[in-house]
């Protein structure tokens, strides 16, 4: 039986959170990051402030995290700012 296995490159939120996914799911993950610690930024947050999403509205937004019309656009419309801020 072949086991399955993953590299997520990057230990933030996004890649704890695919991680906690795909070994929920029964894969191997692997992950690294540059950093010294995984989960810097909630590691730091008590410092500075944890920021998940920028607050503004959907049209800035949209503006500052679209590129040609990539997948990002279509999940956009579904899930903006207000969203993750709810």
């Amino acid at each position: 039986m072949i086991s399955k296995k993953i590299l997520i490159v990057g230990g933030g939120p996004t890649g704890l959170m695919a991680a906690d996914f795909a070994i929920l799911s029964g894969v191997n993950v692997t992950l690294v990051d540059s950093m010294p610690t995984f989960g810097r930024k909630f590691l730091m947050a008590w410092k500075s402030g944890l920021n998940l999403t920028m607050h503004d509205d959907d049209i800035v937004f949209t503006k500052n995290v679209t590129h040609n019309g990539s997948f990002i656009d279509r999940a956009l419309d579904e899930f903006g700012p207000n969203e993750v801020i709810r």
